[in-house]
């Protein structure tokens, strides 16, 4: 797990669908944050919210992160399920990490967050599923998509950052 979404966007994307493999996306992405939420029960918030070195991401900043990625694929899917290969603006994660002081939340509202979107999003997954999900949209830095492959990506994504938060906290409650 160490291809950059950016700057080795085609590995990044093997990568993930490396990690998805055959199994199902919307069973993967439906599980994921009560998979998420079992992990961190009971576990302080001070040592959710401890870096494991500078630069690195705390586990609330990883569900920070995940719940910043419904929002934007949220968006993304909506747009590309609408309109005809519209543009998908990349962003800059760690800059949106950052800037929404994810630390700074209640561990709760974070996984709430991620729970809620997660549900809208997975709705729209659903009902869309066939031949909508072959829509694509053009993704500033890794080209066309469609809606089925981001949706793999997704769930990829899922669990890359899962083992994350898993390395994480052996780093930061040893």
């Amino acid at each position: 797990m160490t291809a950059d979404p950016v700057r080795e966007f085609e590995a990044y994307r093997q990568e993930l669908l490396d990690l998805l493999g055959g199994d199902d996306p919307l069973d993967v992405l439906a599980h994921s944050p009560a998979r998420i939420e079992v992990r961190l029960r009971g576990i302080e918030e001070v040592v959710l919210a401890r870096r494991p070195q500078p630069g690195a991401w705390s586990v609330k900043e990883i569900l920070g992160h995940l719940g910043d990625t419904e929002w934007v694929y949220g968006y993304r899917l909506r747009l590309m399920l609408t309109h005809d290969a519209p543009g998908i603006a990349g962003y800059d994660q760690d800059i949106m990490v950052k800037g929404l002081a994810h630390n700074d939340r209640p561990i709760s509202m974070l996984l709430e967050e991620l729970r809620r979107l997660r549900g809208l999003n997975l709705d729209l997954y659903l009902r869309s599923r066939g031949p909508a999900w072959e829509r694509v949209g053009r993704h500033s830095e890794r080209g066309d998509e469609s809606v089925g492959l981001s949706i793999r990506l997704l769930a990829g994504h899922d669990r890359r950052h899962f083992a994350q938060i898993e390395g994480t906290l052996a780093e930061v409650m040893t």
